[in-house]
């Protein structure tokens, strides 16, 4: 599916059968190919587009609802329809519960007075929420992470002040309360959904007793297995290594146990972006967005099967075949 004048940043497949998507102006490719150390690579990272597998911007201003034969069944530009500023940009997911509302991140800001450098400045900061919304475009709940932080006793304020948190993940926990990624923390949050608390914090100087040879680090995609697992996608920045891990946390003793390790060999270590899923045979789906690589291992990250794209894709996400079964035969 696509339109003229805007482009997709994300899809996902709804509980009615639908593909969600979320839209975003096109922005033209800088081409910057030149050799450059990986020194020079993480300092000016945070300055490279989207497509050279940084930071980047992984967000839209619109959404649209599109059926499997390719029909557009509404379309919301979030950026033409919203009056406030904070709800026009949303990001990294969009979900349809069964309700039909869509869950999304959005960007509030907050103003603070915060030290930096040593002296006391007022300033805007940049944080992250969960957007609530219907097919209308009426916003009908919001949460923010500055809600639940402590920004006076918060050390990395001044540094991280316009992107504070950079939450890259959004997904539903067993029961329906939300699950986040916060990677600057190296952190998996769970957030009541009907309250707004932070009910706790799984990683690195979290809430959960686990083996530390088990951390990850500026995470991505994290969702939850039919056995009750959270999986999610290590990017390894302390130690290179990228890859599918899966955990059994027990959230009433907080201890956490790894089931799955699947690291990628060294050479598809990608800094940003990047997913692992489990697919039907238990085989992984992993995407090393950065080495554009999308591949299919074992449980310990041996490649079996390997597509390596001309672009860099954020995810990869597998469609289970019976979702054409309306669609298409097998001709024999």
């Amino acid at each position: 599916w696509q339109v003229d004048d805007i482009g997709v940043r994300v899809a996902s497949i709804t509980p009615r059968g639908t593909f969600l998507a979320m839209l975003r102006p096109f922005v033209k490719d800088v081409i910057d190919d030149y050799t450059m150390t990986p020194e020079q690579v993480r300092n000016d990272e945070h300055k490279k587009p989207m497509r050279r597998g940084s930071i980047g911007f992984a967000g839209g201003t619109g959404l649209a609802e599109v059926s499997l034969t390719g029909e557009t069944m509404w379309r919301l530009d979030l950026d033409k329809i919203e009056k406030e500023k904070d709800y026009q940009v949303i990001h990294h997911d969009v979900l349809m519960d069964k309700d039909h509302h869509i869950h999304t991140l959005y960007r509030p800001k907050k103003i603070a007075t915060i030290s930096v450098n040593g002296k006391m400045e007022t300033d805007t900061l940049g944080g992250d929420g969960i957007m609530v919304i219907d097919t209308l475009g009426n916003v009908l709940k919001t949460w923010s992470a500055w809600d639940v932080w402590d920004i006076e006793n918060d050390p990395y304020i001044g540094e991280y002040r316009y992107d504070r948190f950079h939450i890259n993940g959004l997904c539903f926990d067993r029961d329906d309360n939300y699950l986040l990624s916060a990677p600057i923390e190296d952190q998996i949050w769970k957030v009541d959904a009907k309250s707004g608390e932070l009910v706790w914090r799984f990683g690195r100087d979290g809430d959960f007793r686990m083996d530390t040879t088990a951390y990850f680090s500026f995470q991505h995609s994290p969702y939850i297995m039919e056995n009750g697992d959270l999986m999610l996608f290590d990017n390894g920045l302390h130690n290179q290594r990228s890859g599918g891990k899966a955990f059994r946390l027990d959230e009433e003793n907080r201890t956490a146990q790894i089931t799955i390790n699947a690291l990628l060999p060294a050479d598809k270590y990608t800094s940003r972006m990047g997913n692992a899923s489990i697919l039907p045979n238990g085989n992984l789906l992993q995407c090393s967005s950065k080495t554009g690589s999308v591949m299919v291992t074992d449980k310990e990250g041996k490649v079996l099967w390997e597509s390596v794209l001309h672009f860099a894709p954020y995810r990869a996400v597998y469609v289970p075949v019976e979702t054409w079964d309306k669609y298409f035969k097998e001709i024999k």
